[in-house]
């Protein structure tokens, strides 16, 4: 392979870790989408209504770690990036209507990374520093220690609106006009009573590039949700996240690794908040990078709850003006 192959292959695997870096975070304004859960199975025993109980002014603080890894195989040479990510984060409650639904503002409060090329020197960014992020990591400093969005939610966790705040970056404010499914941080939840064996479903589509620019059809997705137990007012529901379509090139196939996640989500009824989500998921592609290649990818994200800190909140006490 020449010098301009391995650099193009080296420039393809670290834009898949910036993917997962920057994925749980911001949204893809190519993604849509669909109509919102579908109840397969509405479960036995007692049932209930699962909603979030959203109080004006109220803050939810959550802690996030998350490690990924992308190892790539090419005609003459290895290659693998490593990154690890900590965030601390939280929510606002900025409104609440009637019906429940609420608008929140979430923000990255602190964030602590490191990514890792084969053998060198890890390249690495910790906000609490205060010292400029390298290159890599700039688009994620910029959402550091302030909002740049506000989510409207309805009571039962769907996303049903997005508006970018001042200063807000470019693919945010552009991702706006649509409501992106990925770029929703909660659990949806079916809007009818459900009992331990419940299960319901949400479909989406999955915008991927088609390389050199182009873009290829959505692929669809599709999320499947079991409440498997309810113990202590924390009922536990399992994850699974599938690709709908029957064929994938193998670009498209990379792309989507880490979109299929699995896990366990925990919801605590009484306080009607997430208390933790934990997710994974790995895969390999042959041929991802053209042929005699070989793409293994793997992810775990662990968030969770945290008692609010002592003291006064933050900055997002001062409103900020929403872009129109």
């Amino acid at each position: 392979m020449d010098a301009f192959g391995q650099h193009s292959n080296r420039c393809a695997t670290w834009g898949l870790i910036l993917t997962i870096l920057v994925t749980p975070a911001m949204a893809t304004a190519a993604d849509t989408p669909d109509a919102g859960p579908t109840v397969v199975n509405a479960g036995t025993g007692p049932q209930q209504l699962f909603v979030y109980k959203f109080t004006p002014g109220l803050y939810a603080h959550y802690q996030v770690d998350l490690t990924g890894t992308v190892k790539t195989q090419f005609d003459g040479g290895n290659e693998s990036v490593l990154t690890r990510m900590v965030t601390q984060k939280h929510f606002r409650v900025v409104s609440v209507d009637a019906d429940g639904s609420a608008v929140l503002e979430p923000m990255v409060k602190q964030v602590k990374m490191s990514a890792t090329f084969n053998d060198l020197k890890p390249i690495e960014y910790d906000s609490a520093l205060k010292e400029a992020a390298p290159p890599q990591f700039r688009d994620i400093e910029a959402t550091v220690g302030r909002p740049v969005v506000r989510m409207t939610f309805a009571a039962n966790g769907q996303l049903t609106k997005v508006t970018p705040l001042q200063g807000a970056p470019d693919q945010i404010t552009k991702s706006a006009a649509i409501i992106d499914p990925t770029a929703n941080f909660l659990t949806v939840f079916p809007k009818q009573p459900i009992g331990v064996g419940a299960v319901w479903r949400e479909k989406f589509n999955v915008q991927v590039s088609a390389g050199k620019g182009g873009i290829a059809p959505p692929v669809p997705m599709q999320r499947e949700y079991t409440l498997t137990k309810i113990e202590d007012q924390v009922a536990t529901i399992t994850l699974k996240t599938t690709t709908l379509a029957p064929t994938l090139p193998p670009q498209a196939e990379a792309q989507l690794i880490q979109r299929q996640l699995q896990g366990t989500i925990e919801f605590h009824l009484e306080r009607g908040l997430l208390q933790s989500h934990n997710t994974r998921a790995s895969g390999q592609v042959v041929e991802a990078f053209g042929p005699k290649t070989l793409m293994q990818s793997s992810l775990e994200t662990k968030e969770k709850w945290i008692s609010p800190p002592e003291g006064v909140q933050p900055a997002t006490l001062k409103e900020i003006g929403a872009v129109r």
